[in-house]
């Protein structure tokens, strides 16, 4: 049975509207109200009852879990409509987005995500520049599309104040959310693969309503799927304002989890001889986003001889690609013994990792920086750090340039031993407290 509205729109049988009353005004007119303004003289295009219809229960919905009646119109409206095809719609192509697009002029609410469906990003955008809405979305959706989501936001909206980058595991979906996936054997070409209305969550998956699935576009239909809420092909969601409340555009709670952050290394030096390069393995993982990873090498005086830093912004970092590997360089330290120390930190902690190593051998004279307890230089003198008021140290680097790695700072009038027969460009090899580098020689007062 459905009601037809006379101004092209049809009220189905099952659906979710509320139909107050009925009343025969003859055999083949009815009067209908209960939804907006109430209208008069529609024709009922099967006149087999005129018993009032209820939509059966959509699936489940968490007790926890509210849901705006605007957004069970969604669901409803989409629900009635498992099955049909393209030609039932009067769609032409590809129709994941236009479907959704369909259910919100069905509804009414074409003001809150737009009249443009072509694409998932079109709802994306209208939401975040008209602040009818939020896009929460995840920046590892395939490893080698990182953060795709948010840089496209970012290019292309004038307003990203309700753009939110979460986590799968801690972000809560509700009912009436678009969900929109990125199929891993598209993430190079494209940054939205297909677009659903999502009807319930549960505490493992999440479950929504879908055009264009299966086969082609002209024969594909309208499906009820689910998918676990950590699928990795869930790109984003994107959630329309239907309170009408800024409230809504909140950030929704988190489940809070102890963070999971760990250093892993698998491969790490324990003794090498001076001038040997070394590659450090290892991970560095959390359920938590990993905001910086450090890196030092420390001599056996306790200073610092070289250090590094990554910005991982992710779950995971491998250190074999990070800067770890790039920045300590094991090849330039002298003879002694160090320390290899790596600090994480996320969102929530911070874990320290250690390794003691040995160094041996004696430094060369090809050898450019580091640390030397056991250093055999000759032809030394001792130098006197000597800057200007402004300044606040001397910079020790491992090479002869300004573009060279700083490893040390040395302060007014602190005392260095010199390495003549090493000089280069003006700049003196210098041991300061253990840590062997270049600094200015415009700097230095031979004794």
């Amino acid at each position: 049975m459905a009601l037809s509205l006379g101004d092209g729109n049809v009220i189905h049988a099952y659906s979710r509207v509320k139909v107050t009353s009925i009343d025969t005004v003859n055999n083949s007119h009815y009067t209908y109200r209960g939804w907006g303004a109430p209208k008069v003289g529609y024709t009922l295009e099967t006149a087999s009852s005129n018993v009032q219809q209820s939509a059966p229960a959509a699936t489940p919905v968490s007790s926890s879990t509210a849901v705006t009646s605007t957004a069970q119109q969604m669901i409803s409206t989409a629900k009635n409509t498992i099955g049909q095809q393209a030609s039932y719609f009067g769609f032409s192509n590809n129709w994941c987005a236009q479907f959704v697009g369909w259910c919100a002029k069905q509804v009414g609410i074409t003001n809150l995500v737009g009249t443009r469906c072509a694409y998932p990003s079109d709802f994306a955008e209208y939401v975040l520049n008209n602040n009818t809405g939020s896009v929460y979305y995840f920046r590892d959706t395939h490893s080698s599309t990182y953060d795709k989501v948010g840089n496209y936001l970012r290019s292309n909206c004038s307003n990203t104040s309700n753009m939110h980058a979460m986590q799968r595991s801690n972000f809560a979906p509700q009912p009436g959310d678009f969900i929109c996936f990125l199929w891993k054997n598209s993430a190079e070409r494209y940054t939205w693969s297909h677009i659903g209305i999502v009807s319930a969550v549960d505490g493992a998956k999440v479950y929504y309503y879908e055009g264009n699935s299966g086969g082609s576009w002209s024969n594909s239909q309208v499906k009820s799927s689910s998918v676990s809420r950590t699928d990795l092909a869930i790109t984003c969601y994107i959630r329309p304002n239907y309170s009408g409340t800024a409230g809504n555009n909140a950030a929704p709670a988190v489940i809070e989890q102890n963070s999971t952050l760990a250093i892993n290394m698998t491969s790490y030096p324990s003794s090498i001889n001076v001038g040997s390069s070394y590659g450090l393995r290892g991970t560095v993982s959390s359920n938590y986003t990993i905001k910086q990873v450090n890196g030092y090498i420390i001599n056996s005086s306790g200073n610092t001889v070289m250090s590094t830093t990554d910005y991982p912004n992710s779950y995971s970092m491998d250190v074999r690609y990070a800067n770890l590997n790039n920045n300590l360089v094991f090849n330039r330290l002298g003879a002694g013994t160090y320390t290899l120390k790596i600090v994480a930190t996320d969102s929530k902690i911070s874990r320290t990792w250690t390794a003691n190593f040995t160094v041996k051998g004696s430094t060369s004279s090809s050898n450019s920086g580091g640390s030397s307890s056991g250093s055999t230089q000759t032809n030394t003198r001792v130098g006197i750090i000597n800057i200007p008021s402004s300044w606040t140290s001397l910079t020790l680097r491992n090479g002869p340039g300004t573009s060279y790695k700083a490893i040390a700072e040395m302060p007014q009038g602190a005392r260095v031993t010199v390495y003549p027969d090493k000089a280069s460009s003006g700049w003196y090899y210098v041991n300061y407290n253990g840590t062997q580098g270049y600094a200015s020689g415009r700097q230095i007062v031979l004794q």
